[in-house]
């Protein structure tokens, strides 16, 4: 936004909402699978399976399942296949674990992901992550896929034929950029993100702020097991980023300031 700002432009277009709306996370092909067995279509299962994208395994189909259904509806059963792992909500005081896993609603469906990442997921966090970058330079980012009301509305129900084919996700998208765009930008296969090393700057962060755990109220919290595996909860240096730092640090240094 710095370089745009410097070139004179006001105004861009930002694609923010396409892969939530179009498909475009590793997870949707999981979902996009599963369906495709339910209906016993197992021809396009197969030329899905055959034609992964790039940095796609399809072991992923049951891990994402499992994140997304069984996870928080069965913590018990989590921890006994998981011995080693450690969940978040373990680290919530016992008394407020059962009422939220009741409120868990099963996603069961490739468009109901869709669905859930449009609007609970961590779009609302990116659209204002664009706004506030954008406007601390003064330039209107537009995000045309995220407030098209009719785009929307129509492709949240539209046929599961316009999202995957030959290997591809968003395939509906990328036929209308074809021709328009150079075929490297357009047919790519890996995806890649504008990633920071947040983990590890967040981790430096956390070290010098761990005395503000203590304040974390313990009738919402387990802080002696937050203490206790501090390190092995929080140090997230070299692990895909999952704001678990932030989640539990905001909160504590919230609750210091104005509560405590």
């Amino acid at each position: 936004m710095s370089r745009v700002n410097e070139e004179g432009i006001k105004v861009v277009l930002d694609g923010q909402g396409a892969d939530e709306l179009f498909g475009g996370y590793p997870h949707h092909r999981s979902f996009y699978a599963l369906d495709l067995l339910k209906k016993v279509n197992l021809k396009s299962f197969g030329e899905l399976l055959s034609n992964q994208s790039q940095g796609f395994e399809n072991s992923r189909i049951l891990r994402d399942y499992y994140v997304y259904n069984l996870k928080l509806r069965f913590p018990s059963l989590s921890r006994r296949i998981f011995k080693n792992r450690l969940f978040e909500h373990d680290y919530i005081a016992k008394d407020l674990q059962e009422p939220l896993q009741e409120k868990v609603e099963p996603i069961a469906s490739f468009n109901s992901v869709l669905l859930s990442d449009y609007y609970n997921g961590y779009l609302k966090n990116l659209l204002r992550y664009e706004d506030r970058n954008s406007m601390h330079f003064s330039v209107e980012s537009r995000t045309t896929f995220a407030d098209d009301v009719n785009l929307m509305q129509w492709f949240l129900k539209a046929p599961k034929k316009y999202f995957f084919r030959n290997g591809f996700s968003k395939y509906l998208f990328r036929k209308a950029l074809d021709h328009k765009l150079p075929n490297a930008i357009t047919w790519r296969k890996d995806k890649i993100g504008f990633q920071v090393p947040n983990n590890e700057w967040m981790w430096e962060l956390t070290k010098e702020k761990k005395d503000l755990i203590h304040s974390l109220p313990v009738e919402y919290f387990d802080t002696d097991k937050i203490i206790k595996d501090f390190d092995q909860l929080f140090n997230r240096s070299k692990q895909p980023e999952n704001f678990r730092i932030l989640k539990f640090i905001s909160f504590a240094q919230w609750y210091d300031v104005f509560i405590s």
